[in-house]
Order: C-alpha cells, then sequence, then structure tokens
C-alpha cells in the first residue's frame, strides 16, 4: 500500500482498489531485501509472482529498497567488533 510516497505491506484487506499483488514465499523476498538475487531474477525463475498493471509491475525493482545490512556480504568476511567495558 502506498501513500504519501509511503510504501507498505497489507496486513489486512485492503479498502480501495489494488494494484499490484506480489506471491512469494518469505524466502524469496529476503533474498531479494538482502541483494542476494534481482527481483526480476526472482520472477524469472517463478520464486516470485505478480500480477497487475504490467506499467506498475515494471516499475518494481526499482521501488524495492535493500537492507542496509546486505552491504557486509560484499566484504568477504566479516569484520571484528572491538567492544570496550564501561
Amino acid at each position: 500500500m502506498s501513500e504519501d510516497g509511503d510504501v507498505d505491506l497489507c496486513l489486512t484487506e485492503p479498502v480501495g482498489e489494488v494494484d499490484i499483488v506480489i506471491k512469494s514465499a518469505l524466502a524469496a523476498m529476503t533474498a531479494v531485501w538482502t541483494c542476494q538475487k534481482t527481483f526480476k531474477e526472482s520472477v524469472r525463475q517463478g520464486e516470485i509472482i505478480v500480477y497487475g498493471d504490467p506499467k506498475l509491475v515494471k516499475k518494481l525493482q526499482d521501488w524495492l529498497q535493500s537492507s542496509a545490512l546486505s552491504r557486509l556480504a560484499s566484504l568477504g568476511e566479516m569484520p571484528d567488533l572491538i567492544w570496550q567495558a564501561q
């Protein structure tokens, strides 16, 4: 659901008209969110199915934002954490 530029998931049946419906397993959407796969790649492989206006569907990859944590995977190894007692 999008209101005033904010996009959110609908946990209950929306009152208005539905423009796009996305059907997927949580693992497939998580892989997209963490940049392990692109949205378009997951759609091509049938892991994510999208119903709705083709013009809007083409924009989905642009609308989806990745997790800030996804950049950690590009480091090759996790950074060492240095904890200081207070």
